[in-house]
């Protein structure tokens, strides 16, 4: 598994992470000029970066409330889908084809919307995500640069 280099060269400190489903990886208030090293799989990972705003550090907690979002939101939609599919062929015992069995699949179908969209929205002050950043089978440095007030991750290497 390779390190991973991350060169702050903003004039901001910076909270970041990696994240496979939930962040897991992270390093808070990464100063100016600082560089964070992280030793991942070589797999594709989300990297995030916040600007620092009182209390929205990245966390345990925060990587456990987003596996729970996560866990609700699949959990709901597939008891969304089980209930839709039992009250279609009218095999659910004492229900049948009633209108409860269906209202109860349309309150887990919107459950499972819910909890998916707040599982997918960024934590507060995050000026920088990358989705599917494929970690290669050597070591590796990035920068996060700011150009024209736009944050950008920047393969450091070529």
């Amino acid at each position: 598994m390779p390190d991973i280099h991350i060169i702050n060269s903003t004039d901001s400190s910076l909270h970041i992470s990696f994240s496979i489903a939930v962040p897991f990886l992270y390093k808070n208030d990464l100063s100016p000029g600082e560089t964070a090293v992280f030793h991942l799989a070589s797999i594709p990972h989300t990297f995030e970066a916040r600007l620092p705003k009182g209390g929205n550090e990245f966390s345990s907690g925060e990587t456990w409330k987003k596996a729970e979002e996560l866990g609700i939101a699949v959990a709901s939609g597939t008891a969304a889908i089980l209930a839709g599919t039992a009250w279609a062929l009218g095999s659910i015992p004492f229900f049948g084809r009633s209108p409860a069995a269906l209202a109860g699949a349309g309150m887990a179908w919107n459950n499972a919307h819910t909890y998916g969209a707040k599982y997918g929205t960024c934590g507060d002050g995050t000026v920088l995500k990358v989705d599917h950043l494929l970690i290669p089978f050597h070591d590796k440095f990035y920068e996060i640069k700011k150009e024209e007030n736009r944050f950008a991750l920047v393969d450091h290497d070529g």
